[in-house]
Formats: C-alpha cells, structure tokens, sequence
C-alpha cells in the first residue's frame, strides 16, 4: 500500500512537471529596419562676389580749344604767307564711346565750331594797295564734325566742315575788314592727329589735356572760284615777273588756301554707365 502511494505521488509530480513547463515559443518580433537619423544639415553659404560688375561706360561732355595757330602750306607766286596766332580756336561737345567694356580703344566724336587761317603778304592782296611790306590775316570758320579713333590716348580722325564764314583784315590799318563770300567756299575735309592725356579723374567724369594738329587737304576755295555773282578768291592767280598778280582770273592758274595748324585745349567728359 505504501509502494503504491509512492508511486502515485511521483506521478502526480510529473504531471504538475509538465504542464509547468512552457512549451510556447515567442512570437517572432518584427523587425523594423533601422532607419539612420540624419540630421539636416544647414546648407553652404553661397558665395557672394565682392566685385562689382564692369558696366559699360560712355563719355560725354564739352571741350574748347585754349590756343591755336595755322599757315597755308600753298601760296602764290610773289606772295609770302606766315603762321598766325589766335585764342579760343575751336569749341563745342565731345562723346567717347568705349569699343567694350574697359576697352582702351574708344571711338570718339567731336562737334563743334573750329576755325582755321593765316597770315599773308602783302597787304594789297586784297584792299588794292601798294603796301608790300604790310600782311593781313586770313580766318575760316567752320561747323565741323569730326570723328577719331583714340588708341590710348593717339588721337587719329577727319573732319567734316561746313562754312560758316571767312575774313580778311589788316590789323595795322583802319579799314573795314574784308568778308568773304560764303559762296566760294567749299566743304572741306581735313585729317587730324594729336594726343589727349588725362589729367584728372573721379566717379563723376574725366579732364583731357588735348594737343591736335590737322592739315585741310581739301583747300578752303570751291574748285571754280569764278562764281557768277561771287566775289573771286584773290589768293592763288599767278603775278608777272614785276610780282603784280594777273588781272584776268578766268587765265590765271589759282592756287587754293591749303591751311595746317594745330591746337591746344582741354575737354571734360561726364562717366554714363550704361
């Protein structure tokens, strides 16, 4: 009897054994993918240019002629011509027009009143007097308009000039000055050629010093001076071999006024950025 509650009692604990024992595996977990944090990262300052744009710049402004001179390169025969002096001979508006930004090229216009002249012996050329040892003085106004090629700073350009008068006088003699007939004087072209340095320049605008020289190839006379109506140009008929020039104009041989001369003067031009 005792043997057989023994056994009884060892399987009684068996069985509380098993069912004891957990026999259910874990749920697998699920698995979610790591995901890496980022942390968002402030983006690169763009770089900001320091330097400023290069515009393109125009030049535009006035400019004057301080002090000039000329001579006829041609005279008739028995006449003497010597070069002649005068303030203020030229005048008016100057553009300058870079070829490209910062180019040290440029184009260059000039418009404006110029005048031109000499001196010229003997003074009975034109008042009819037999003053041989006097002269007067020749000036030739004009309209001109001239453009330039500036190669940094060489000046190289022709001008286009339109009459607007022309004297003669004696400055020693108390004679009403001799005006020249518009009429028998032509358009005339000359080259010029000179140097402008800048002397001085701000934000606001640049100061040339301007020496430019020219010679009017053209001559100042109309190719026919006998111009119904006009008065002739006295300068170029040929003299007999006492120097008293020829009477009959229509045979004489005419030598036109061929002027060259040369100015000095300044131009200040106003910075348009474009």
């Amino acid at each position: 009897m005792r043997g057989i509650l023994s056994l009884f009692f060892m399987a009684v604990v068996c069985s509380t054994g098993l069912w004891a024992q957990d026999t259910t595996q874990p749920a697998p977990q699920e698995t979610t993918p790591a995901v890496e944090e980022t942390t968002p990262t402030e983006e690169a300052p763009q770089e900001v240019s320091t330097k400023r744009r290069s515009t393109y710049t125009l030049f535009a402004g006035v400019q004057a002629g301080l002090f000039g001179g000329a001579i006829a390169t041609e005279n008739a025969e028995g006449r003497k011509v010597n070069p002649d002096y005068w303030p203020l001979p030229t005048y008016g508006a100057v553009i300058t027009a870079p070829f490209g930004s910062g180019s040290r090229i440029r184009g260059r216009l000039d418009l404006g009143v110029w005048t031109t002249g000499t001196r010229t012996r003997p003074y009975e050329f034109f008042g009819q007097l037999d003053n041989w040892e006097g002269y007067f003085i020749e000036r030739y106004t004009y309209f001109s308009v001239t453009p330039y090629i500036n190669l940094s700073g060489i000046l190289i350009g022709m001008g286009i000039d339109f009459p607007m008068k022309g004297e003669m006088w004696n400055p020693n003699a108390d004679v009403e000055n001799h005006i020249v007939d518009k009429a028998t004087m032509k358009t005339a072209l000359d080259f010029r050629i000179g140097g402008s340095i800048t002397a001085w320049e701000t934000d606001l605008g640049i100061l040339n010093i301007e020496l430019i020289a020219y010679y009017m190839f053209t001559g100042v006379y109309a190719d026919d001076p006998m111009v119904e109506g006009s008065s002739m140009y006295p300068y170029g008929t040929e003299s007999d071999a006492r120097g008293v020039r020829t009477q009959d104009w229509k045979t004489g041989a005419v030598k036109n006024l061929t002027p060259a001369g040369a100015h000095l003067g300044i131009s200040y031009q106003f910075k348009v950025g474009l």
